[in-house]
């Protein structure tokens, strides 16, 4: 899909977080309502691992939807924030790091210096990477590639992320046999909603107030 508006920005990260919602609040459902204590142990351990690749989903498939909207909004480079025309160079940089000709140091200093002012043109392929375990690290990381301060929500629940949520998948998704009672799970199904939810008013608020452009 192709995002061109605050509309359409909006209506996408609307459906793309309405399901991920409805199958955990019905998993949820299903853990708080069954009688049987080895069912709701059972449930509780197959769902951690859902709420990770929903969180871990939701934020990929968010962060590549609003580089997709700030890509189509033509701008040229110096009126976009530093961390899109990284991403613009990106390619270039790398391809120097791995070499010691002189001309691909040269194409990344001309790109730098001769072209800020044409249009802005990113790839989207693989510029948003969750490197398949999005911690606290990797969405510091993910955040500033899309040019969004990670301010006090979220690193307040990187604890919760990091030694829960992820130790906890982790565990699981390596055959452990790691115990997940109704109350942690709870917890852990709060954080997912809890950063999903605001990640969505973030990238929101991001698109609306032209939070993409240079100072």
């Amino acid at each position: 899909m192709k995002i061109r508006s605050q509309s359409e920005l909006t209506d996408f990260l609307d459906q793309a977080l309405a399901w991920r919602k409805q199958e955990m609040t019905n998993l949820r459902f299903s853990i708080q309502t069954t009688n049987r204590v080895h069912e709701k142990r059972l449930l509780a351990r197959a769902g951690v691992p859902l709420l990770y690749a929903h969180w871990e989903g939701f934020a990929k498939s968010a962060c590549e939807a609003y580089l997709g909207f700030v890509a189509r909004q033509g701008l040229r480079y110096d009126q976009l924030k530093t961390n899109f025309v990284a991403i613009a160079s990106k390619g270039a940089i790398r391809e120097a790091g791995q070499s010691n000709r002189i001309q691909l140091y040269l194409n990344v200093i001309e790109f730098a210096t001769f072209n800020q002012g044409n249009t802005g043109k990113f790839t989207l392929a693989g510029s948003i990477d969750s490197e398949d375990n999005l911690s606290s690290k990797v969405l510091i990381n993910l955040l500033t590639t899309v040019g969004i301060y990670c301010d006090d929500f979220f690193t307040s629940r990187f604890l919760v992320l990091d030694g829960s949520l992820l130790k906890k998948r982790n565990e699981i998704a390596h055959g452990e046999k790691t115990e997940i009672d109704v109350v942690g799970y709870d917890q852990l199904h709060t954080l997912v909603f809890e950063l999903t939810d605001y990640l969505k008013r973030r990238i929101e608020t991001a698109a609306a107030n032209g939070e993409y452009r240079r100072p």
